[in-house]
């Protein structure tokens, strides 16, 4: 992105080639993707229309990923190039932001910036068939401003509500039940404000009378993380998609298992096309959190112990990246003080903090 004047250019040149899987999109769906941050964080304060859209010029070759042509698959755009193309837009705006004294407090870092979906489909308790969406889609994580934290589990950048159905909404409408649904502890972007968390699910059939049902997935972000940060922010964490296999009928010891160690069974990683929820089987699903703001060293090391406390950053990364070190009474101030200087001189080769 560049910016000369009151315009802005956003140039996709160089990027892939488009692909034979569904993920492209259209030169119309990459606009509506990078306007997607650019209305709510440069617009907020003025009608959107036509006015907004005439200073932006995008430029996406013909044949790429984010400009397909005929007969290029386009299904599966919503949680692929075009949420791509809406995370470039909201990294390069929120540095161009920080890069200014006067709206620096407007920056954020990149939010939800992973979508997955996953469909079920199967006969449900009820005797019906049953066809649907797992709604944590929609749940997402706030990334961090220049001022304070991510909003956990707060949405996306054009939609800052957390818009999940209730477990007993779905639970009611599919023969399945929820082994736990909650914050995921180390997935905010760490930082001097830290991303807002994503959140982990588990899932396993119940009183499904074809023994459960099946699922179809489209998921991204489990191989590197997406949500960038700012100013020295860390990325926000992967997502994941785990197809638990019990290995025998009723080899599931613990049906109501609080976290994926705890579940018996092969662990078999997903991200794309259609699996089986039956018998024994459970599904644990994970999604990243937000983009952390400044350098991690620099966070109060009062609000990382309540971090711990409240089980969204573990003990161990609060050492090894926050550089906080734990006393009997609390924060050992003298402590991290040594343990934030030796972190500095690690970063340097070794050299003088």
């Amino acid at each position: 992105m560049s910016k000369s004047g009151d315009r802005l250019t956003f140039d996709f040149t160089g990027s892939s080639l488009q692909s034979r899987y569904s993920v492209n999109c259209s030169k119309w769906a990459s606009l509506g993707g990078l306007f997607a941050p650019l209305f709510p964080l440069l617009c907020y304060d003025i009608v959107w229309n036509e006015g907004v859209i005439r200073p932006i010029t995008m430029i996406a070759p013909e044949g790429s990923i984010v400009n397909c042509t005929r007969p290029a698959p386009v299904s599966v755009a919503t949680v692929g190039a075009i949420q791509s193309v809406n995370n470039a837009a909201c990294s390069t705006i929120g540095k161009m932001l920080l890069a200014s004294e006067k709206y620096a407090e407007e920056a954020t870092a990149v939010w939800h910036a992973n979508h997955f979906a996953i469909f079920m489909f199967g006969n449900n308790q009820h005797g019906r068939l049953a066809i649907g969406i797992l709604t944590e889609t929609f749940a997402g994580a706030g990334g961090a401003r220049t001022f304070g934290d991510g909003v956990d589990v707060g949405g996306e950048i054009p939609n800052p509500i957390s818009r999940m159905a209730n477990v007993e909404t779905i639970e009611a409408m599919f023969p399945i039940r929820y082994l736990f649904r909650r914050r995921l502890q180390d997935s905010g972007g760490p930082g001097q404000y830290r991303g807002g968390t994503g959140a982990e699910l588990a899932i396993v059939p119940h009183d499904a009378p074809d023994g459960g049902l099946h699922y179809v997935i489209s998921g991204k972000g489990s191989k590197f993380p997406q949500s960038e940060g700012l100013g020295g922010g860390f990325p926000g964490g992967l997502n994941d998609y785990v197809w638990v296999k019990a290995p025998t009928a009723g080899a599931n010891a613990d049906p109501f298992a609080q976290s994926l160690p705890d579940m018996a069974g092969e662990k078999v990683p997903v991200s794309w096309g259609v699996f089986p929820l039956l018998g024994q089987d459970a599904l644990y699903v994970r999604w990243n959190g937000g983009g952390g703001v400044g350098d991690p060293l620099d966070r109060d090391p009062a609000a990382v112990a309540k971090d711990v406390l409240d089980g969204v950053v573990s003990p161990a990364a609060a050492e090894q990246i926050y550089g906080v070190v734990s006393g009997a009474q609390g924060v050992d101030r003298e402590g991290t003080r040594q343990r934030r200087a030796s972190l500095r001189r690690e970063r340097l080769g070794g050299s003088a903090a």
